[in-house]
């Protein structure tokens, strides 16, 4: 976890002033945005950890999909309001407090399950691990400052608008760049085709859409 704070610190660290605006390539993310989640995401680690401490992990309730991202979304609503100073000084401090949790946990918390993130991947060594969370976030901000991205703007007719919204591809984007590069040749759970040859098939499959409705 210190070794990918370190390299997401040097990351941030090399950004200009004109950089914090540009926009992550695929939603409407700016870097300033990722920053502030960032600075936010401490935040909901820490509790998890207080309440490893307390004994509590068993009692919450999942968070459904929808709640997550109203989450997320209002942490980086309420970093926009701040500068970026402000967000590097959070972030800070909250890992600082983080770790310090970190410390108090024993093996017996190691044990608990933390059924709010769902049946999958809920295991308390699996979860505290952030190392993957700033080094997914690094690699965020690394391609939008070597990218020049600005989020399409397109109006549709409120019939077709839910369906529009549906085949965004900004989801799928976000998982592509963050595969190793070394797992597209291998094969796909439960099909034949290669992780490449999957992609291949989603980034041409649009052609069939397309002809139906020219």
């Amino acid at each position: 976890m210190r070794i990918a704070r370190d390299q997401l610190i040097e990351t941030l660290d090399g950004a200009a002033d004109g950089d914090w605006a540009r926009y992550v390539p695929y939603g409407s993310r700016t870097v300033h945005d990722v920053l502030a989640h960032l600075a936010a995401a401490d935040h909901v680690w820490a509790l998890a950890a207080q309440g490893l401490l307390k004994g509590e992990a068993d009692a919450r309730s999942p968070l459904t999909a929808l709640e997550a991202a109203a989450a997320r979304t209002r942490a980086i609503e309420r970093g926009r309001t701040q500068i970026v100073a402000e967000l590097r000084d959070e972030m800070d401090r909250r890992r600082n407090l983080l770790l310090g949790l970190y410390e108090l946990l024993e093996r017996r918390h190691l044990a608990m399950r933390l059924p709010a993130f769902g049946d999958a991947h809920n295991s308390v060594r699996e979860r505290i691990w952030l190392g993957y969370h700033d080094r997914l976030h690094r690699a965020d901000i690394e391609r939008a400052l070597r990218m020049t991205w600005c989020p399409p703007e397109l109006m549709f007719s409120p019939d077709v608008k839910g369906a529009a919204d549906a085949l965004s591809p900004d989801e799928t984007l976000y998982v592509i760049n963050s595969v190793d590069p070394s797992f597209w040749e291998r094969p796909a759970r439960g099909l034949d085709w290669t992780y490449r040859q999957l992609l291949a098939h989603i980034a041409t499959g649009d052609w069939v859409l397309q002809g139906h409705l020219r």
